[in-house]
């Protein structure tokens, strides 16, 4: 059983050229039995909603605006992850093999002259009988945010940026302090899903942690996967860069209040985006795990 809420919400006008009008370049996906939907909305936002069973696939995919038909990238993509409401895999294992077979698809049935080089990135999330798997491709980002004993919840980043920032700060060449307005020119994509680019050849990266505290192997690959639990009481968060550019990972944190209810804190990060000047296109998928029976 399962709480889900969502919103999404395009850049504000006024971060735009005069005379241009925002239209979303994000799109975002929710599934579970017999219940499939894509959005690409300029603003709308989904309150809580129980979901029952012990299934249910996430997604969210942000169209890179420096290449051709963003919007159509990240729809069309997650069109082809997303396209049949009664196929739930009975492993949330099967999540990878699932991804890479809806990429080669999606470069079959959407990739033209007037197409090449439309990008997006991609993060989605399955959970199934208890157990998740995440996955992700560019900087669009998923957490697990976890009750903790001291009444917060501690968050942990279970995708991997695919920037160069992210690169330098595994090579050790940066450190996490010297992140500020300097290093906003290190924040282009390392990889990402690109009509007419060939991502079969390169390797996934596996992140399958012993525990909590293992660390993350560096990024060198499209695909960053990640295999755990779940436990009641658990959130998980996708979102677009539109959030954690606007907002920084030390606010993000400060945002979400353990007793406070899902609907209310959802309105709390869609409150302070738009504080932030909504200088991205924006999307955030929150499930809340009730129970993991079946």
């Amino acid at each position: 059983m399962f709480d889900l809420a969502l919103f999404q919400h395009a850049i504000a006008a006024c971060q735009l050229p005069h005379g241009k009008h925002p239209t979303i370049q994000d799109a975002l996906a929710f599934q579970w039995a017999g219940q499939c939907q894509v959005w690409q909305k300029q603003n709308a936002t989904l309150p809580a909603l129980p979901v029952a069973g012990g299934a249910l696939w996430l997604s969210v995919a942000d169209g890179v605006s420096a290449s051709p038909h963003a919007a159509l990238a990240s729809r069309s993509l997650l069109h082809t992850l997303h396209h049949r409401a009664d196929l739930l895999p009975g492993s949330a294992s099967a999540l990878p093999a699932l991804v890479r077979a809806a990429v080669s698809a999606w470069q079959s049935r959407y990739l033209r002259p007037a197409t090449q080089g439309a990008s997006t990135t991609l993060a989605s999330l399955m959970i199934q009988n208890g157990q998740a798997c995440a996955v992700n491709c560019g900087d669009s980002r998923i957490w697990r945010l976890r009750p903790n004993a001291t009444g917060g919840m501690a968050w942990q980043q279970l995708s991997r940026d695919h920037t160069i920032w992210q690169h330098m700060l595994d090579e050790g060449e940066v450190s996490p302090e010297q992140h500020g307005a300097s290093a906003s020119i290190y924040q282009g994509l390392l990889h990402c899903l690109t009509l007419g680019s060939d991502q079969g050849d390169e390797p996934d990266l596996l992140d399958n942690p012993a525990d909590d505290d293992t660390p993350p192997p560096t990024p060198e690959n499209w695909l960053h996967i990640w295999h755990g639990q779940v436990q009641a009481g658990d959130v998980f968060i996708l979102a677009t860069d539109g959030l954690h550019d606007s907002l920084g990972d030390e606010h993000l944190p400060l945002l979400w209040q353990r007793q406070t209810s899902l609907d209310a804190n959802v309105q709390a990060l869609k409150a302070a985006y738009l504080q932030a000047g909504a200088s991205d296109d924006c999307s955030v998928v929150v499930v809340r795990v009730q129970n993991c029976r079946v």
